[in-house]
């Protein structure tokens, strides 16, 4: 089964902290590793992640 996480109704740091209480863990498997790095700099900087205070870096 391949799932798609949309993470664009993640908005604030409690939205992601909702979402991550309500699911399981959850096992990514890396197919394109150009668009994985591109995914994960979109949301560290959509999230200002350099700004964030050290125990809100954890969920994002």
């Amino acid at each position: 089964m391949i799932l798609t996480l949309q993470t664009r109704g993640h908005r604030t740091l409690e939205d992601v902290r909702r979402f991550l209480s309500g699911n399981e863990s959850v096992d990514f498997v890396l197919w394109d590793r150009d668009a994985a790095y591109a995914f994960v700099v979109k949301a560290l900087v959509k999230f200002r992640y350099r700004s964030l205070a050290r125990r809100d870096k954890g969920p994002i």
